[in-house]
């Protein structure tokens, strides 16, 4: 190998190393929406159930009060 293609080759892995440094950045980014858009999820499930009770209640109360 002469100069020019040992520095071209040196400027493709110069290159990938700082291309697989953001890609890992951005998985880290990404994972951490993925958890966070996990826990939001799963406090609106909770929230849903809780409204879901709420107004099986309050049909319930209703009925009685039409009874």
């Amino acid at each position: 190998m002469d100069t020019a293609q040992l520095t071209e080759l040196e400027l493709q892995v110069d290159f990938l190393l700082r291309t697989v440094e953001e890609l890992k950045a951005e998985n880290k980014s990404l994972r951490q929406r993925v958890a966070s858009a996990v826990q939001d999820r799963s406090e609106l499930q909770e929230r849903h159930a809780q409204a879901t009770g709420a107004i099986k209640t309050i049909i319930g109360q209703l009925k009685e009060e039409l009874e």
